[in-house]
């Protein structure tokens, strides 16, 4: 009768079945390929064995080319010499040879290594799309509380958050105004989109976009923010243009009971959202207000475009689909006190936007400052 299992030592058999199986990890088997710290083994062979072949193939290239050696050496007298001389060609032959199998192991050893590269690559690309972040949400480390940004910003790293000009400089003012061109050519001309804005429609709170579509937005709604009037620099009365960052399929939870409004809202919106249309509730609410006692002194009216005070809910979720342009909201100062540095912060209201005054951390609200000379 045949015996199925492996013979291994005293006569005694070993079956797959009797051993215990392999927990080793996949990048430990591979590591283990090129060097097993257990074992003490270099690509499946001891130290020992790799010496044992090196000096095999040393002695079959000294066999082989023992005739040239000894008609190399035969001139050298005495015995003495001629040793020298023998060692000195065994020499250049193992020289010879550890060169060859060094380049032939390091050429294998990378190209392994490529390989494996390319494996891993290829693997990692396979899980990612081009549409959609493998990561979202609360799962990533953009998180689920979008930040909110302003606009025009300052080339000036140290001015970064000062908006400061004189109404009777027209360089003055043009240089803002073509920073604010800058920022809105997409909403001034969706030709430049990649897909040309093709696929956008003029959108309501009863009329969402269709599938596939995204919604327009109207530069004619901005009012004095619109680019044909300078966006209000000219009038000493300028627009600061406030987006809140784009976050994959976040949807934002509205506050839309106009009977349960958070307590630090500003008064000027729980009225406005106690007296506007039903249909507009489901929007993420936007208010500007200075920042101290002496910036609200200041600050003057403010105004708020297009109409309804936010980002209308109808823009979101975002979910990277060509064409797609975050809503803006226009945030008209309409008389700001001349001379003097007005600290001022935006917020946008959602009941999933968490914010904090600190204003290193933040969240749900943007800083800057506005100052206008005469």
């Amino acid at each position: 009768m045949s015996v199925r299992g492996k013979q291994v030592q005293n006569g005694t058999y070993e079956f797959d079945y009797m051993r215990a199986p392999d927990t080793r990890t996949c990048w430990q088997i591979i590591r283990d390929g090129f060097y097993n710290p257990t074992e003490g083994t270099y690509c499946g062979h001891t130290p020992k064995k790799w010496a044992i072949w090196l000096a095999a193939i040393i002695a079959i290239h000294v066999a082989s080319e023992k005739e040239s050696i000894f008609r190399a050496c035969a001139g050298t007298v005495p015995c003495a010499l001629n040793i020298f001389c023998l060692i000195n060609e065994i020499l250049k032959i193992f020289v010879s040879v550890w060169l060859r199998v060094t380049l032939i192991f390091y050429a294998v050893f990378f190209a392994g290594l490529a390989i494996l590269f390319s494996i891993c690559m290829k693997g990692m690309l396979a899980t990612l799309s081009d549409e959609k972040p493998k990561w979202t949400l609360s799962s990533s480390i953009i998180g689920t509380n979008p930040g909110l940004g302003f606009r025009p910003i300052s080339d000036n790293p140290d001015e970064k958050s000062l908006i400061w000009y004189s109404a009777s400089n027209a360089t003055d003012i043009q240089k803002w105004t073509q920073r604010l061109d800058k920022f809105l050519e997409n909403y001034i001309n969706p030709s430049l989109l990649p897909n040309g804005g093709r696929n956008q429609q003029i959108c309501s709170y009863n009329k969402p976009a269709k599938s596939g579509n995204v919604c327009a937005i109207d530069v004619n709604n901005w009012g004095p923010c619109s680019p044909n009037q300078q966006y209000g620099f000219n009038n000493s009365a300028p627009c600061v243009f406030i987006k809140l960052n784009k976050i994959y399929g976040w949807i934002p939870e509205y506050y839309n009971n106009t009977q349960n409004l958070p307590p630090d809202m500003p008064d000027g919106l729980i009225k406005y959202i106690k007296l506007v249309d039903a249909s507009w509730l489901n929007t993420v609410w936007v208010s500007c207000t200075g920042e101290n006692p002496h910036d609200r002194e200041n600050i003057g009216e403010i105004n708020y475009y297009p109409e309804g005070h936010g980002f209308p809910g109808f823009y979101y979720p975002y979910e990277n689909i060509p064409g797609y342009l975050s809503p803006v909201v226009a945030v008209h100062f309409v008389r700001p006190t001349r001379n003097q540095i007005i600290n001022i912060e935006c917020r946008a209201w959602a009941k999933n936007i968490k914010y904090s005054s600190i204003r290193s951390e933040k969240k749900g609200a943007v800083h800057f400052e506005l100052m206008v000379d005469e």
